[in-house]
């Protein structure tokens, strides 16, 4: 597991990639980039040798407003890995 950020520098810190990766390290052959910035960059997910890559977009603005994201971020990564097969059964809650 491989997580990574592309945000703008103002929200940066709200963007905890490590607290999602504590959660989820266990998963292989996965790479998530959390987007959040304030233009409309159109990124989707691919699949290639070396495993499966989701672009999960969070809203600048809902970012900006929210005081901890790391619920959010966590919630729809385990969301994203379910329509992969990777996570099934699962809430963000529940990790």
């Amino acid at each position: 597991m491989k997580i990574t950020k592309i945000v703008e520098a103002d929200i940066a810190d709200k963007i905890d990639t490590h607290y999602v990766l504590d959660r989820l390290k266990h998963i292989d052959h996965v790479g998530i980039t959390y987007i959040c910035t304030d233009d409309d960059r159109n990124v989707k997910d691919w699949v290639d040798q070396d495993g499966i890559h989701i672009i999960i977009k969070i809203s600048y603005n809902k970012v900006k407003k929210l005081d901890d994201v790391r619920a959010l971020m966590l919630e729809r990564a385990v969301k994203r890995l379910g329509k992969f097969g990777k996570y099934q059964g699962l809430t963000g809650s529940a990790v």
